[in-house]
């Protein structure tokens, strides 16, 4: 606790003493989820302090403070309290170099994500070096792997990775994104290692959208077999609303590696990518202004990997629990308002596994946010 109270002392006073710039930032962030399954522990907090120094155009300092806790939880020693911090130091124009912790997402998040959804996000231990042109965007870094931050997921067992992450840029509405990325992660023991190679393209065909990203990854390059396919297309319609279909589709023995996962299988964040999950996905969002949407979302699961969140019941062959042995239907709705000042509420809720009538999985969600 005296290393925290001296750190925080250290980030108030060091500005003054430099008479550098700086602002700093944050947010609030309330969840109450009401489930069938547990009703213990539903309402949860996340607080996140943030902030920038700038002693000078060369050189710029963040660092993220964050906790989370429940309400009407006791035991102060639960609530995990995790500090981020990095460092930029601009040697050109075009030219920076990153060091320390800090989260890091790839395109659209479907291959290297930040997970902001979850308790903490994801983020990596090491160097970023970037090299931004109106027309070219490319990044390379070396890092570590916290665990703490990875949840149960397999990616756990990798200790360090290197990447290189390519974006062109300048391109018509036609091909908004264009990205192009290489990871070697390391574990471990020397049997331990994980080659991946990610593309991802979208853009806007006079109101038409689509996104489609793609990856391929084993253990070396003689054995990279295993791949997952994401793809959706969207529509948005003169009054305001936007359609759109898509769908994932995954080897058996698919590694997610760090995505972005509540974003990628449903507004119930009940299903994961990884061991085979394929899956449609069908949806409205009606959005009347720039502060209110309103939307439906279906989902048919064809088929759910081992990496669930949550069991069913249903356990694979290999033992590891499933989210279903059968196909499973996921319905959604969802209403999201922001307001003057920086406030939001989400409220979301649903079914997932309609198909089984003695008892199908839901949930409803309220979700508020205050960013300052």
């Amino acid at each position: 606790m005296k290393k925290f109270i001296c750190s925080l002392a250290l980030i108030f006073t060091t500005p003054f003493a430099f008479a550098m710039d700086m602002e700093f930032g944050g947010q609030h962030r309330a969840r109450g989820v009401y489930y069938q399954q547990d009703m213990e522990n539903i309402f949860i907090q996340r607080f996140k302090f943030s902030g920038a120094f700038r002693p000078n155009e060369m050189f710029e300092s963040h660092f993220w403070l964050m906790t989370n806790y429940n309400w009407g939880d006791t035991n102060y020693s639960d609530n995990d309290v995790r500090f981020y911090g990095y460092g930029d130091w601009k040697v050109s124009d075009e030219f920076t170099i990153r060091l320390g912790r800090a989260p890091y997402q790839i395109a659209d998040g479907s291959s290297v994500g930040m997970n902001d959804y979850e308790h903490f996000p994801y983020v990596f231990d090491g160097a970023f070096i970037s090299y931004n042109t109106e027309s070219l965007a490319v990044d390379a870094w070396a890092a570590y792997l916290p665990k703490a931050w990875v949840v149960s997921n397999e990616v756990a067992t990798y200790e360090g990775a290197v990447g290189v992450s390519l974006d062109v840029r300048s391109l018509p509405e036609e091909f908004k994104m264009a990205n192009l990325h290489g990871v070697y992660a390391m574990g471990p023991g020397e049997d331990q290692q994980h080659i991946r190679l990610g593309l991802g393209i979208g853009g806007d065909i006079s109101g038409l959208d689509y996104k489609l990203t793609g990856a391929l990854h084993g253990d070396d390059f003689d054995s990279m077999t295993e791949y997952a396919v994401d793809a959706q297309v969207g529509y948005t319609l003169d009054f305001d609303a936007r359609i759109y279909v898509g769908g994932h589709y995954e080897s058996e023995a698919y590694n997610p590696f760090y995505y972005d996962r509540h974003s990628r299988a449903g507004t119930l964040d009940v299903a994961q990518w990884g061991n085979g999950t394929a899956y449609g996905e069908a949806g409205i969002a009606y959005m009347p202004s720039e502060d209110f949407e309103i939307g439906v979302v279906g989902l048919y699961f064809d088929k759910v990997g081992a990496w669930g969140q949550w069991s069913n019941g249903g356990v694979n062959p290999d033992g590891n629990a499933a989210l279903s042995d059968e196909e499973v239907i996921e319905a959604d709705l969802y209403v999201k308002k922001s307001y003057a000042g920086g406030f939001a509420i989400n409220i979301q809720g649903g079914f997932f596994d309609i198909t089984n009538e003695d008892a199908p999985y839901w949930q409803l969600q309220l979700n508020t946010t205050f960013d300052f």
